[in-house]
């Protein structure tokens, strides 16, 4: 093994030097795949002891673990190389500890759960009992919002529940079309990440508090608030309260209140 552990002057330990072999075995990519990171500039260069030997630390060992799984959920390069250098923005954790909460909230916060094997929209349809007539019309109206890649959007089991779910609000008699409802809870996804970010974040680094804090228990947090809150509101309103009638329709109203589809960088819209 050639793996070394290095010394702060003040006796701490700083990490660990690893040979590509190990960062590689260890984050389970191949040497090829290092190389190519490297040429792409999606890791930092290692530390070169000579034309023959350099070692990595900890800290690829995150940045890997990170890159894998964007990809596992089918996250482009491009994009991958946008959130790595907005996080190279923040200051970098200082311990491998850190390191690993760090890596460990992304992966939380973004829902990266392991390999997603991609679908076709075929095998979507016939899992969720749609057509595939139905399950593009999803896709139009941005109800469904697979991951747009460079080859095109990407479906996995993700699709299938969420496409499954339509179909159940479809068979008690609510047209397709008007599903175009439920684009309502990205613009609340959207705030939630600013409320985080300007509330929680940013206010902690600039405190030097950032190790302190938990952007993920604060999702959860806000998570379960939305639960209860749905909850109490409903049981004061009831549902067939003389107030409800009231309610204007949602579809009704100006388009402008219905939140546009989301474009991607590249100016597409998802599901093009």
């Amino acid at each position: 093994m050639h793996s070394q552990t290095t010394y702060e002057a003040t006796g701490g330990e700083a990490g660990r030097r690893l040979r590509i072999g190990e960062l590689a075995r260890e984050a389970g990519v191949s040497r090829e795949t290092i190389h190519y990171y490297l040429r792409e500039g999606l890791i930092p260069p290692a530390e070169k002891v000579n034309a023959r030997v350099s070692y990595f630390d900890d800290g690829h060992l995150v940045r890997l673990r990170l890159i894998k799984a964007f990809q596992q959920a089918h996250v482009p390069l491009a994009r991958i190389r946008e959130q790595l250098q907005g996080m190279s923005r923040h200051p970098a954790p200082e311990t491998p500890a850190a390191r690993e909460r760090a890596l460990a909230v992304v992966t939380e916060f973004l829902s990266l759960d392991g390999d997603e094997p991609p679908l076709t929209p075929a095998e979507v349809a016939e899992r969720a009992g749609l057509n595939v007539e139905q399950l593009s019309e999803l896709v139009e109206l941005g109800v469904l919002q697979p991951q747009a890649t460079d080859h095109g959007p990407v479906f996995t089991a993700a699709e299938v529940e969420a496409a499954s779910a339509a179909r159940t609000i479809m068979e008690q008699g609510v047209a397709l079309e008007k599903l175009r409802f439920v684009l309502r809870y990205t613009e609340l996804a959207d705030q939630e990440v600013a409320f985080l970010v300007h509330h929680l974040i940013n206010p902690a680094i600039a405190a030097g508090r950032r190790g302190q804090v938990s952007a993920t228990l604060a999702n959860r947090g806000l998570a379960v608030l939305e639960a209860y809150l749905r909850r109490q509101h409903r049981r004061r309103r009831l549902l067939f309260s003389s107030g409800i009638s009231d309610v204007p329709d949602p579809l009704a109203e100006s388009s402008a209140h219905v939140p546009a589809l989301r474009e991607d960088p590249d100016g597409s819209v998802p599901g093009d």
